[in-house]
């Protein structure tokens, strides 16, 4: 059965990389149900990040978000699952969802998806920006000295990820920063890049 479900996710990667969005659908289904119980959760949170993606390309949001869910539920470890989330949680505006998806996904270990999340980071700061969140400060200015005061913060507990997040956050506005400061976050944040990379 292992092998069955293998074969089968290898056509399905086939029909997606043909652009065979229906077919590649249905055969990440299908090789969901023949690696039951036999599928590692690693595995099993890949398939389902595949086929959240597939479900992205055909604009099915919704769907695609359930399969990010069950991915996350499945591997909380595995980025990619993050990552799918936070891009559906966007295009639904759950701007507040997605950027508890984007911190989770920054913490996974070695996170490979890392270069993926940090446009997703921009822009959900961006909506949330622009619907005035209620979480950070209203001025450009005040938001950029709370981000940078919390990527410091987290870059000071080895947290890199998440500062990584923060400063990716105050960045968004880097056309309000004045003098050294834009310099200043984007050095701490290519050090936090480099804490995450060492600590990998």
């Amino acid at each position: 059965a292992a092998v069955a479900w293998e074969k089968t996710k290898q056509l399905a990667t086939k029909a997606f990389k043909d652009r065979d969005w229906n077919t590649a659908l249905r055969l990440y289904g299908q090789a969901l149900e023949e690696g039951e119980g036999v599928a590692d959760p690693t595995q099993v949170a890949t398939l389902l990040s595949n086929r959240a993606l597939v479900r992205a390309k055909l604009d099915d949001w919704q769907g695609s978000l359930q399969d990010a869910l069950d991915a996350t539920s499945c591997d909380p470890a595995w980025p990619k699952g993050w990552l799918r989330r936070a891009t559906a949680e966007l295009r639904l505006n759950r701007y507040r969802e997605a950027l508890g998806s984007l911190k989770c996904g920054v913490a996974c270990p070695g996170s490979k998806a890392l270069s993926e999340l940090l446009p997703l980071i921009t822009e959900c700061e961006a909506a949330l920006y622009n619907e005035r969140d209620s979480e950070a400060p209203d001025s450009a200015a005040g938001r950029i000295e709370r981000f940078k005061g919390d990527g410091n913060t987290c870059f000071g507990q080895g947290n890199y990820g998440h500062a990584i997040l923060f400063y990716t956050r105050a960045l968004y506005h880097r056309a309000m920063m004045e003098g050294t400061d834009e310099a200043i976050v984007l050095s701490n944040r290519a050090g936090a890049f480099l804490g995450l990379a060492l600590a990998a």
